[in-house]
């Protein structure tokens, strides 16, 4: 459903959701033009009393969400639509005449449904400026603002409705936790686009290898294409909150499932465990993960992509989407592989507890030029803590965090400041040893005398641990 609109002569209660192109598909709607295209629809709408509902700008395609008074024939409202907008880009815009050949903007063809094709994501873009004119992010308090609104005027089920405040929720929490959403400044506007849906345990099901999911045409029954890994995950816990994601022609279905931990280690070693950028990770047992190898690829990658974008040809177009996510998908592969290494030196010791650096706001503390601040960016120490995390309880070691003021400073030996000169530390004392592997034993000797898991210790001082000087 939509608002109920007003003219001379009839009371209307319309709106269609049409789809168009560029010529040739070609992802021609992006940075200025982009802006530009929004603008423009809204204004030829808003100059005609056509309300916009909602509108969505991709790189090759447009939706728009339109109430359109029923005196006009839908094919000539999409004719203004195409044909002004069309018109007025490729004089702003004249390169697009040479991307696009013949000079036409849009592909003659496009597609128009009625108002029970709006999504999800349509429902999340509807609820943004409630959040901006509210600055409200609650849970509890958006559902009171937004959801009687949403169920009037979408044809989404009450938990579907739940489940896009939800989102928003969540997207703006994130952002506000990130240093995003300034006290003195207006919330500014997210886009939700339709390549993911949110579900709870009231909007699917799963019976065998089958998944039900509540949608707008009802319940639709699923096969899924499970491996012996997915079986045995399944089986393993308890099926949570999950995302449909469409992603290079294929939906996914991304499900948290929730499983115990593993029976506490009674007793056992402290192991310290260093992260870092040059080296992955360090132990106090004397293991050391080179980055090397990682950081050259992540350079090589970073490399590729501005010789792809300062391109702009249509190839290199092309190939930006064939190389997008390959950089994160490896990063997230060695961090894994990194974290199944640590645990099995764990196991090998007994440990009982693993002992990490607490990194927070690591990023905003550090003042860097432009290319190291790049390369901090890049570098994903939260993953590989928050994967040896989560494996560390499966199997009942605890973990901690401890603050790392001068770990990496302090000599492991005799609790002396010594010299570090780059991958080297060196001390007084005659100790000389890898810095993050000295780290590594600092920190194992804070978690021993830790009595919180954010233990703070802010004294150069950290007693004496018992150790081989490294050659």
């Amino acid at each position: 459903m939509v608002d109920l609109v007003t003219n001379r002569n009839c009371l209307y209660q319309t709106a269609y959701h049409v789809i168009w192109c560029p010529q040739y598909r070609r992802a021609a709607l992006t940075g200025p033009i982009a802006a530009e295209v929004g603008t423009l629809l809204e204004a030829i709408c808003g100059e005609r009393g056509w309300p916009v509902i909602s509108k969505e700008i991709q790189p090759d395609h447009i939706h728009l969400v339109v109430s359109i008074p029923p005196a006009i024939a839908v094919a000539n409202a999409v004719k203004v639509l195409k044909g002004v907008s069309a018109r007025h880009l490729l004089q702003r815009f004249p390169a697009l005449k040479k991307r696009l050949w013949g000079g036409h903007l849009w592909s003659p063809s496009y597609y128009v449904g009625t108002a029970g094709t709006l999504s999800a994501a349509d429902a999340c873009n509807r609820l943004v400026p409630l959040v901006q004119a509210a600055r409200c992010w609650n849970r509890v308090a958006l559902h009171q603002l937004g959801y009687r609104a949403l169920r009037q005027q979408t044809s989404l089920g009450a938990q579907m409705v739940c489940n896009a405040i939800f989102s928003v929720c969540k997207a703006y929490r994130s952002q506000g936790a990130l240093g995003r959403i300034p006290q003195d400044t207006p919330v500014p506007p997210l886009s939700f686009h339709r390549t993911s849906v949110h579900f709870d345990h009231r909007t699917y099901t799963l019976k065998d290898e089958t998944v039900s999911l509540n949608t707008l045409q009802g319940r639709m029954r699923v096969p899924m294409i499970l491996g012996d890994h997915q079986r045995k995950i399944l089986t393993s816990g308890l099926p949570k909150e999950a995302e449909l994601v469409f992603r290079a022609g294929q939906w996914f279905f991304n499900l948290a499932v929730e499983s115990a931990d593993g029976e506490r280690v009674a007793s056992g070693p402290v192991m310290g465990v260093d992260v870092g950028e040059n080296t992955l990770a360090a132990t106090s047992t004397g293991r050391v993960w080179g980055g090397e190898t990682l950081r050259h690829r992540r350079d090589q990658h970073l490399a590729l992509r501005r010789r792809l974008q300062s391109n702009g040809s249509q190839s290199a177009t092309q190939r930006l989407r064939q190389v997008s996510g390959k950089e994160r998908r490896r990063v997230r592969h060695v961090n894994h592989e990194t974290s199944k290494a640590i645990l099995e030196e764990a196991r090998r010791i007994g440990a009982a507890t693993i002992v990490m650096e607490d990194l927070t706001h690591i990023r905003d503390r550090l003042r860097a030029g432009r290319r190291m601040r790049a390369r901090l960016h890049r570098w994903a120490f939260r993953q590989l803590q928050g994967f040896l995390e989560y494996k560390a309880r499966a199997i009942g070691i605890s973990v901690v965090y401890v603050n790392p003021a001068y770990s990496s400073q302090t000599c492991s030996a005799c609790g002396q400041l010594g010299t570090r000169r780059k991958h080297r530390f060196e001390c007084s004392c005659g100790l000389r040893a890898h810095a993050d592997l000295n780290a590594s034993r600092n920190l194992a000797r804070i978690g021993e005398t830790a009595v919180s898991p954010r233990a703070v210790v802010n004294t150069p001082d950290v007693g004496c641990v018992a150790c081989h000087a490294s050659p």
